[in-house]
């Protein structure tokens, strides 16, 4: 009959198993590639996380480096205040100094004592000048370091991100 002639033709059962023996065959293709691709994907997860743990590390690191520097700072800016007071009491100290030479002509043994007593604050006021100079040069180098440091950190930084 005509309804049986028109009717399309199925394959035969070995063509049917090919096909569906293909079919699984692209299924297990894409699910290899598919966990290929995951298992590099978990790879590059862990690889991004450690990056980031990095960058993290060294914003870490930059932060309290800057926090040095600026702590070094303020403590410069405090040793410079204290050397000024030190200028200032040897500024004081020489006229008090001038002011006994003028007085010794009155009273010449009680001024000499005096003098004596000057010279020797003014001397130990002179070493810790100097030594509040050696100091603040130390605290100039250290901050200039520090500071070249910070913007090399803060370079990689960048670049890395």
């Amino acid at each position: 009959s005509a309804a049986v002639r028109d009717r399309p033709v199925r394959p035969p059962h070995t063509l049917r198993h090919r096909a569906a023996l293909d079919h699984l065959r692209e299924h297990a293709e894409r699910s290899r590639r598919r966990n290929e691709l995951q298992k590099k994907l978990d790879l590059l997860s862990v690889h991004y996380y450690s990056r980031q743990q990095r960058v993290l590390a060294l914003e870490d690191e930059t932060a309290r480096l800057e926090n040095d520097a600026a702590n070094t700072m303020r403590l410069n800016s405090t040793l410079q205040e204290r050397l000024d007071a030190v200028r200032t009491q040897i500024e004081s100290m020489e006229d008090a100094e001038r002011r006994c030479r003028e007085q010794a002509q009155e009273a010449l043994q009680q001024s000499a004592r005096r003098e004596n007593e000057i010279r020797d604050e003014v001397t130990s006021v002179r070493r810790a000048v100097i030594d509040l100079l050696q100091v603040a040069d130390v605290l100039r180098s250290r901050t200039s370091e520090i500071a070249q440091f910070v913007a090399r950190q803060g370079d990689l930084v960048r670049t890395r991100m």
